[in-house]
């Protein structure tokens, strides 16, 4: 059992399965199942293990999968999702394990044969309600946004978005290090606390046996913080955000 608490907060509590909250002491715990509880001392590997195999499998037999980080600012859903260089999270453990994966390249393209033919990668940044491609070189203002479509049958769609090829796992850094020198940072009253949403988008293209492919898509979600919003004197667009 893991106990966490601090001055004048709530007490939570994980049992295995169960999340217990105590408002405050004495007082009536709620109780909260979950497939899996992840105490504070988990690591980086065994959250991959019960979270981002399962998706891993199920992208590499053609299906979609979609996981969400949400949370209070300072919970650690950046850090889930994309690690430091020593600890990887949830993306980059993922995009390790589908270079692996992915069937041999030619000079003429992937080798033939049934398995995971090609992995790209989109990362679309939701701010105020505006879709923003982070790794598209930033030319004029008049770049088309990516716009969001609710396909009939394939569901909803990212479209306009730039889709990197990742060949390798070196690759994800550097687009990561791009991607993050354009997002939105938090105002002064919110450091710390991300204010936008991010979607990481894998497409994966998986052949067959009999040579046909399909395209299927990995997507994860950074959530901002979720949080009240301190009084500030100068609310304007850090108030909108």
């Amino acid at each position: 059992d893991v106990a966490v608490q601090q001055e004048d907060e709530p007490v939570v509590i994980v049992e295995s399965g169960t999340v217990k909250l105590e408002m405050s002491p004495g007082s009536e715990p709620m109780l909260f199942k979950a497939d899996v509880a992840f105490p504070a001392e988990s690591s980086q590997d065994e959250v991959f293990q019960a979270v981002g195999e399962p998706l891993l499998s199920a992208g590499l037999a053609g299906c979609p999968g979609c996981l969400v980080a949400f949370g209070e600012a300072r919970s650690g859903k950046t850090y889930s999702m994309l690690g430091n260089a020593s600890q990887p999270g949830l993306l980059p453990r993922l995009v390790q394990a589908l270079v692996r994966e992915r069937i041999p390249l030619t000079p003429e393209g992937p080798s033939i044969g049934p398995g995971l033919a090609q992995v790209k990668l989109s990362v679309v940044e939701i701010h105020n309600e505006r879709l923003v491609d982070l790794l598209r070189p930033s030319r004029s203002g008049d770049d088309e946004p990516p716009i969001l479509v609710d396909h009939p049958s394939l569901g909803v769609q990212v479209v306009g978005a730039v889709e990197a090829p990742l060949l390798a796992v070196k690759d994800l850094p550097e687009l990561m290090d791009f991607a993050a020198k354009r997002r939105v940072s938090a105002p002064r009253c919110l450091l710390g606390s991300s204010r936008s949403h991010v979607l990481y988008r894998l497409r994966l293209e998986v052949r067959d046996e009999d040579g046909k492919q399909a395209v299927t898509h990995l997507s994860l979600y950074d959530l901002a913080a979720s949080r009240q919003v301190p009084m500030y004197p100068s609310p304007g667009a850090w108030w909108t955000q």
